[in-house]
């Protein structure tokens, strides 16, 4: 039940020298498009963005000036949650690696002192229109019993029974599932159109 402030949108940097990190962003769940600005730096913005319309599940990303240092800016995405078209796509782009256990696709953009954030937004734009829009499979469902479980409620209490007492859920009465969003709930059940 986080609570994401929502904020305001940056000045446009065009050095990626002056680009500042964003602090903790790995592993965020976000829940709406709205959120990947609070978690994504300026020069990969668009290009997570236009992953999640296709339901591509980004896991971290970095283009900031501390990746100078380094030489590259990079994108992770999750590759068990891709459909096969996008692993094949994945798979051009870069070698699986292990990402805190799960298998993912990281993928290297190099970076230099002299680097814009244009160039990197070009590329991560290419990186991203690789990518065909599919089934989000990616997106957690819950149930009752498993909510009040793991906020140690007791399987007898009744009183948390009622689905509209657990705000920051989006639940589906059809299928009797809780989504973390509305807009969860909207990508899990929409309809991909084989192109």
């Amino acid at each position: 039940m986080e609570n994401f402030e929502q904020i305001p949108e940056q000045p446009k940097i065009s050095s990626l020298a002056k680009v500042l990190a964003i602090q903790e962003s790995r592993n965020q769940m976000i829940t709406t498009r709205d959120q990947i600005i609070s978690f994504v730096e300026q020069p990969l913005l668009g290009a997570c963005e236009d992953m999640w319309d296709k339901n591509v599940r980004t896991l971290s990303t970095s283009a900031n000036q501390k990746d100078i240092e380094v030489g590259e800016a990079y994108i992770i995405i999750d590759f068990d949650s891709l459909s096969e078209e996008n692993k094949k796509a994945a798979q051009q782009l870069a070698e699986p690696i292990d990402y805190d256990g799960m298998k993912a696709i990281k993928i290297p953009i190099s970076v230099s002192e002299t680097t814009t954030t244009d160039e990197i937004s070009r590329k991560a734009a290419e990186i991203a229109g690789t990518f065909k829009r599919q089934p989000a499979t990616w997106i957690p469902k819950y149930r009752l019993e498993y909510l009040k479980k793991a906020y140690g409620i007791a399987p007898e209490e009744t009183d948390y029974d009622d689905p509209s007492v657990w705000e920051g859920y989006y639940y589906d009465p059809k299928e009797k599932v809780f989504y973390m969003s509305e807009e969860h709930y909207k990508k899990a059940n929409e309809e991909i159109d084989a192109e």
